[in-house]
């Protein structure tokens, strides 16, 4: 794991020293731990494109998805932080080479004609599949990337209903079995742009869409590996910051650096352990209640601000409540936690951040699979949260947070 480091403060306006503190002036001391160090060797990045029939709408010219995918490619060769050689592959039924000259994932080289010149099997998409084939080609020393509709195509013979509870179950032991001997993270990016050429429902039936559609471009790989691929450079960048629409981390709970705030409450800081302990913690005369604030830097979480800001998706003990949660601008952190309580209490006081499914997902999940215009789904997907369901599943049994912090509070 890699070393991290805390801002703490030493003192608050109850000790009575520092009373000119500046909450932008903070002093960085090492959090201790005792996790092994993680290597920053470069991993080698697989990227694997999905050539199926139902892709060949997005490269059939008019649509910026083959330049969203090049500049994702150029950003992270870019970067230095992979291996020199990215390793390119098409895939659907079969695996296929190609190389490892990323133009070859550019605008110019990708079309209808070169999606059909790959061959394998272009009817139809297992997607747990799919998967599996990317899965078991991602080791502690790789990065896969898979761009993909991600539709599931059941076909004519099939009961639909059925075929996803199976995919579904099929895509949760595979990912049983890495959650339980790895450690694998997947960072999950949906976007949208232009699709000109055929939709193929749950039951292969046709129809032609000149329509803006979604598609997903997926990481899977060991979450420090993850975390050095410049994201945040990334989806600020023009191009994809116009398609990207949502985005997903699903990985086990991880620790995150937090310091309670001087001055943020009646009480003051324990000098045995000023970053998570407050002594003589008293009611606020004015709202009859124990309040305090609690930095916290979320970088390493990787989610969307809108998910860390929802009080919805944090648990608290009994008694305890909490008031806000917004962004910081306070060096070393990402946000301010405010908590408060009417009941005073020695404790440890424990604080979640919950492993949910976001909500953009159910918003985004087509369950019809039938007709994009008649069930309003042209910017959805058939089988979608039945694909985050079972991705999801094993790491929420692993953990039900994404991380916890601990306040001790002494009266």
């Amino acid at each position: 794991m890699i070393v991290l480091s805390v801002t703490i403060v030493s003192c608050n306006g109850k000790s009575g020293r520092n009373n000119n503190w500046n909450p932008n002036s903070l002093l960085a001391s090492p959090i201790e731990d005792s996790s092994v160090q993680f290597e920053h060797t470069k991993p080698v990045l697989n990227v694997y494109l999905e050539n199926s029939g139902s892709m060949d709408g997005y490269v059939n010219g008019g649509s910026d998805f083959a330049s969203i995918i090049y500049r994702y490619l150029n950003h992270i060769d870019n970067s230095g932080w992979v291996n020199d050689s990215i390793n390119l592959h098409y895939i659907n039924s079969n695996l296929v080479p190609v190389g490892s000259d990323i133009t070859l994932f550019s605008s110019k080289n990708l079309t209808p004609s070169s999606f059909r010149m790959m061959g394998g099997s272009r009817a139809s998409t297992d997607i747990s599949d799919l998967l599996k084939q990317v899965l078991i080609r991602t080791n502690n020393d790789t990065i896969s990337m898979l761009i993909s509709d991600m539709i599931f195509s059941p076909g004519s013979k099939v009961d639909a209903s059925q075929y996803l509870e199976d995919q579904k179950t099929e895509i949760m032991s595979l990912f049983t079995n890495k959650v339980n001997n790895s450690d694998l993270s997947v960072i999950i990016h949906q976007l949208s742009t232009a699709f000109n050429g055929t939709y193929f429902n749950k039951i292969d039936a046709k129809s032609s869409i000149n329509e803006n559609r979604p598609f997903y471009i997926i990481f899977f790989g060991n979450k420090e590996y993850l975390e050095q691929i410049p994201f945040e450079t990334l989806l600020q960048d023009d191009l994809v910051l116009k398609h990207i629409e949502n985005k997903y981390l699903i990985t086990k709970e991880v620790p995150v650096n937090y310091a309670v705030q001087v001055g943020s409450g009646n009480f003051v800081l324990d000098k045995k352990d000023p970053q998570k302990s407050i002594i003589k913690a008293r009611k606020d005369k004015r709202t009859d209640k124990i309040s305090c604030v609690v930095n916290v830097n979320f970088q390493n979480i990787m989610l969307d601000d809108l998910y860390l800001t929802d009080i919805d998706n944090y648990f608290i003990d009994n008694n305890y409540q909490i008031e806000s949660i917004k962004p910081s601008a306070l060096q070393g952190f990402t946000h301010s936690l405010k908590w408060n309580t009417v009941v005073p209490q020695s404790k440890v006081l424990s604080i979640g951040l919950s492993n949910k499914i976001p909500e953009w997902v159910d918003r985004k999940n087509d369950s019809s699979g039938d007709n994009l215009f008649n069930d309003d789904a042209i910017d959805k997907t058939y089988g979608l949260k039945y694909l985050i369901e079972g991705i999801h599943e094993p790491y929420k049994k692993a953990s039900e947070f994404y991380t916890k912090i601990e306040i001790n509070i002494n009266n």
